[in-house]
């Protein structure tokens, strides 16, 4: 099909389905550490998935920054990625601070979340990027 040679429409692609994918994991990896506790299809598993999948969804965005006006340097895949992810998963980790767990584990799990967040924010922009192109290829083909 000639839609999906639009490297706009490969990178949103990637970009959606690994933010989604990347949700049902994180969402599967939270859950294990709930015991007995009915954790599948509620307002939190939800939450850890739309939070990934938002992943996805800025970094697909963000493809056509390749450079910072304000600090007059290149913006690599390898640096945007992660540090959109880091940001997007900051809102998520903020929730696990007010969730009832045992307060050993809570900062544990607050920075867990954002390492996450940025590890998947790094792998998402890599396919993205190899896939969909960034920069200057990525945003004309938005315009097409």
């Amino acid at each position: 099909m000639k839609l999906f040679s639009i490297p706009a429409v490969k990178r949103k692609l990637v970009c959606f389905l690994l933010g989604i994918g990347f949700g049902f994991l994180c969402a599967y990896f939270a859950s294990s550490s709930q015991t007995g506790q009915a954790f599948w299809w509620t307002p939190t598993m939800w939450g850890i998935v739309f939070n990934r999948f938002l992943i996805g969804l800025v970094i697909f965005f963000a493809g056509c920054w390749t450079y910072c006006n304000i600090l007059h340097i290149p913006i690599r895949w390898w640096l945007r990625g992660p540090l959109l992810g880091a940001i997007v998963s900051f809102d998520l980790a903020i929730w696990n601070l007010f969730a009832p767990l045992p307060s050993d584990k809570i900062m544990f799990i607050f920075w867990m979340t954002i390492l996450m967040g940025a590890i998947y924010g790094f792998i998402i922009d890599l396919v993205a990027t190899i896939v969909g192109g960034e920069g200057k290829k990525f945003s004309e083909s938005l315009e097409k």
